[in-house]
């Protein structure tokens, strides 16, 4: 059994996604989203919005390939995947952390508009055949 935390978000996309390739040739694309929670002041008898949470969003393979054809700054988006924490030591000797959501799955939040759902499809498997039939005379002899 898996410790990791697994989370869900309701953003909007931050900037472009920004594409990079790993050392095994994996397509991975990382985007900000940026959270923004709002509550009633009845006080003021307004709506306020709260400070912005930042996640950093990494995706990888087809999931990847899906999210750079259909997400750009603006985007309302619902992100679904696993919350880490991390952090380092910025040149300037400052410690940093960053919230990363590694994600299983991305969609568009409908709640705030329309979208078009475009069905990737599987290349057909197609049976690789030898020229002049050299595997065919194999099994007749």
């Amino acid at each position: 059994m898996s410790n990791d935390t697994k989370i869900i978000v309701s953003g909007y996309v931050g900037g472009m996604p920004d594409v990079y390739e790993n050392e095994n040739g994996i397509q991975t694309v990382v985007f900000s989203v940026g959270v923004t929670s709002r509550r009633f002041n009845k006080e003021a008898d307004t709506w306020e919005d709260e400070a912005t949470a930042w996640y950093s969003v990494r995706t990888y393979g087809t999931l990847a390939r899906n999210v750079l054809a259909s997400i750009d700054k603006g985007t309302p988006v619902l992100v679904r995947g696993t919350l880490k924490l991390r952090e380092w030591v910025g040149e300037d000797g400052v410690k940093r952390s960053r919230h990363v959501i590694t994600a299983d799955r991305v969609g568009i939040d409908l709640a705030t508009g329309t979208a078009t759902f475009i069905k990737k499809t599987r290349p057909q498997q197609t049976e690789i055949v030898p020229e002049n039939n050299e595997a065919h005379a194999e099994r007749e002899n």
